[in-house]
């Protein structure tokens, strides 16, 4: 039996004071993940892939969720000096909805997945997504999202993610696929 997901929770205004809570600037491109952050979700690869991405883009990458992890992450993504002032953990949020109004893209790095919800819920909030081909992910987004479910590459990541910061226009085309496919 497939996951679903209520489409209706999902807002696609911006929350402002959230995003300044959190240090994010208007113009940046937010490359954002939602997940527990143990060893299996492999956020190393998204640290990786974030800091290989162009230096010319006002890019930010936000780990929302909280795991035994954390400490670990944190400290792994402070000695990426040339990028760390540019990376923001969240802690926790028992409703993902408002973080995910923060997001341009959505973030997929994991080792071993199923059929996972946070995809669907980046779907609903017309984010497109950028992962690596695990578990049903490659099935579950919009055949426009497709070429951008990679092999576990850092490399590839970085490309995949890097096309979508680039292009607002690609972004936005194939959210709108995402919303349309996961309320199908």
């Amino acid at each position: 039996i497939p996951n679903g997901i209520d489409c209706d929770r999902f807002s696609f205004a911006r929350d402002d004071a959230l995003a300044k809570q959190y240090g994010i600037e208007p113009d940046e491109i937010v490359i954002g993940t939602v997940a527990t952050l143990r060893p299996v979700k492999n956020i190393e690869r998204l640290l990786l892939a974030f800091q290989k991405m162009p230096k010319d883009l006002k890019a930010r990458l936000v780990i929302v969720g909280e795991g035994s992890a954390r400490a670990d992450l944190e400290t792994f993504a402070n000695a990426l000096s040339d990028v760390s002032d540019r990376i923001t953990f969240t802690g926790y949020f028992a409703d993902p909805v408002p973080i995910l109004t923060l997001f341009d893209v959505f973030a997929l790095s994991s080792d071993t997945e199923q059929m996972p919800i946070s995809v669907l819920e980046a779907m609903a909030s017309r984010l497109p997504v950028a992962a690596v081909d695990v578990g049903d992910v490659h099935h579950i987004v919009s055949d426009a999202n497709k070429p951008y479910i990679v092999e576990r590459d850092v490399d590839r990541l970085s490309a995949v993610m890097t096309d979508f910061a680039r292009d607002a226009d690609l972004r936005a085309r194939i959210g709108e696929e995402n919303h349309r496919h996961v309320r199908e």
